[in-house]
């Protein structure tokens, strides 16, 4: 028996013959988790048919032709009795089907989901917070730089906002080509983070500048 999933529209085929007849079966898609349901029918019962051996003679000939058409009214005979049955069930309020759960364990297939993939924009935790972020994401040297150039008063500084801008371009694509990350979630998780991070540090130095020009102009 085939039935197709809900929504990935997946075909699962069962083999009906391992469940009770007449009942409700719950199955889950190995593809993207729906329930599917399968109603199994009642089955038609077998008439088994035995082989009369062919003997020469005329009468013996007879005979099986006519045991053959007994057999062949026998089944006709089961047939209408079935179809008359299927007709008039509707009629008759029956207690739900047994329900067959499913023990088979549920693998999520993420090849059938929505991949989640990584930004690999702007970095804004790269551009404000440049050299302790690239401590902990893979790019070091632009820590060690950054500490070299802040001894040179004017070029050091032109040289660091100039750092700055590099690892923010390309910061994002260093961290995740240098860096293991658990997937591509988890890195956006942690960009994220140090973007907050350089935000208010942001923030907070211009607080902190604002209130020290005006207590040295004396107001």
């Amino acid at each position: 028996m085939k039935q197709s999933c809900p929504d990935c529209k997946t075909i699962i085929e069962i083999d009906e013959n391992e469940y009770p007849e007449n009942c409700r079966l719950e199955k889950e898609c190995p593809h993207c988790g729906s329930e599917v349901i399968f109603l199994i029918p009642k089955r038609e019962p077998k008439v088994i048919v035995k082989e009369v051996p062919v003997e020469v003679g005329t009468e013996k000939i007879e005979a099986q032709n006519a045991r053959i058409a007994e057999l062949e009214a026998e089944m006709m005979r089961l047939r209408e009795q079935q179809a008359a049955s299927v007709v008039k069930q509707p009629t008759t309020i029956a207690p739900p089907p047994p329900v067959v759960k499913n023990d088979i364990p549920r693998y999520v297939q993420t090849a059938s989901r929505a991949e989640v993939k990584p930004k690999l924009g702007w970095n804004w935790g790269a551009f404000l917070l440049s050299g302790l972020w690239g401590l902990f994401n893979g790019s070091a040297w632009a820590f060690f730089v950054l500490l070299l150039l802040s001894w040179i008063p004017v070029a050091g500084a032109i040289i660091d906002l100039i750092v700055c801008i590099v690892l923010g371009v390309n910061g994002s694509k260093w961290a995740w080509e240098k860096k293991s990350w658990e997937n591509a979630e988890h890195f956006n998780q942690v960009q994220h983070k140090w973007a907050v991070a350089g935000a208010i540090v942001f923030v907070l130095s211009l607080v902190i500048g604002v209130i020290v020009a005006l207590v040295s102009i004396g107001i």
